[in-house]
């Protein structure tokens, strides 16, 4: 529990296409802040309840739990995403060449054809293994049927023998 949010935040700090720390610490806190405090906010109102037990047990636990939570929620958002906007990595700083590595192991490396075959109106060519073969992918015959009209019919017959 201690870990969690942490770890959701700097998902979404990884997932960020923005250069600076800055914009990527604002795009972490609204992408996944809110998600980060549904869920304290659920195990703290869960955890609520068993402090007026009586068995001993549970209200300890209760405690442990809502000091956990509590802890977890202000160094994640304050300390963890300072820390971020400090010191955190930009660009391809954090990428790590072994996930390239099974990408391309999977998926095949993506090819120079792959690249040109994109759109070029984009800004940025960006391609992956992922929308490399998506894009190689044969389209599908998608004939669909309107409400009223009969399908067409082969009316050749065969010859009797």
């Amino acid at each position: 529990l201690a870990v969690d949010y942490c770890v959701h935040l700097a998902d979404a700090y990884r997932q960020c296409d923005k250069e600076s720390r800055e914009e990527r610490v604002t795009f972490m806190l609204r992408r996944m802040g809110m998600s980060v405090v549904s869920g304290a906010f659920t195990t703290i109102g869960s955890s609520f309840f068993l402090l007026f037990t009586t068995i001993v047990f549970f209200e300890k636990f209760a405690q442990t739990i809502l000091w956990v939570i509590c802890m977890s929620l202000f160094t994640s958002l304050c300390f963890f995403s300072a820390v971020l906007a400090l010191v955190g990595p930009c660009g391809t700083t954090a990428d790590i060449p072994i996930t390239a590595f099974f990408t391309n192991l999977i998926y095949g490396p993506v090819q120079k054809a792959d690249v040109e075959a994109l759109p070029k109106d984009t800004k940025e060519v960006t391609a992956t293994p992922v929308t490399a073969m998506k894009e190689m992918e044969p389209e599908v015959n998608k004939e669909v049927a309107v409400p009223g009209e009969m399908p067409e019919q082969n009316n050749e017959q065969e010859p009797a023998v």
